[in-house]
């Protein structure tokens, strides 16, 4: 079962930096699908990896959009690391 819809619910019920870092990973594993460089599983659990990974390290509460760019560059950083 694909539970990226549920994962979404729960960054945006959990707010802070946590969409952003959701988003971010998606865009970049997603893109790697469209490349031909992960399978159509890979996103849902490369998505929940940086998910956890975020939410273990602290999700930042009513951020400053400097820190959402941050969390941003962060989670693409991540995505890429686990993909290698």
């Amino acid at each position: 079962v694909f539970h990226l819809v549920d994962m979404a619910y729960h960054a945006g019920k959990v707010g802070g930096t946590l969409p952003a870092a959701m988003n971010a990973a998606n865009e970049v594993i997603v893109a790697d699908f469209l490349n031909g460089k992960a399978s159509f599983l890979d996103i849902e659990k490369t998505v929940c990896t940086v998910m956890e990974r975020h939410e273990r390290d602290g999700v930042t509460q009513n951020p400053s959009l400097a820190e959402i760019f941050a969390v941003d560059e962060w989670a693409r950083m991540i995505t890429e690391e686990i993909r290698k």
